[in-house]
């Protein structure tokens, strides 16, 4: 059974929360205004599941990854942008490994 499933049938509760670092308090958000779009929407869960290739060699894309054909390039933007307006992007949290990979080779798609 899915996340998505479960939270449709009400069996579990998606909420954001902000975890503050002071007191160790969890301030609860509740659940995304766009839940509704979200558990319709046919994006697999998790979306941090991407290729390797879309991901690169750094965890980002950059100069050193090999050239993709522009209709393939403009496919993975897309899908970029289908994670972010959905809010579920999928590079968590940047490193600074992924960091000196921009600097050092630049970003590409």
């Amino acid at each position: 059974e899915s996340i998505r499933e479960m939270v449709r049938i009400g069996q579990i509760q998606i909420q954001g929360g902000i975890y503050h670092l002071e007191t160790g308090c969890v301030h609860f958000l509740g659940r995304s205004p766009m839940q509704v779009e979200l558990l319709e929407s046919s994006m697999p869960i998790p979306p941090s599941m991407v290729t390797q290739e879309e991901r690169g060699l750094h965890g980002v894309r950059t100069d050193a990854d090999e050239k993709v054909p522009s209709d393939e390039a403009l496919l993975m933007l897309r899908r970029g942008n289908e994670r972010f307006v959905a809010g579920v992007p999928t590079a968590g949290k940047i490193s600074d490994a992924m960091r000196e990979a921009l600097v050092k080779h630049n970003q590409a798609p």
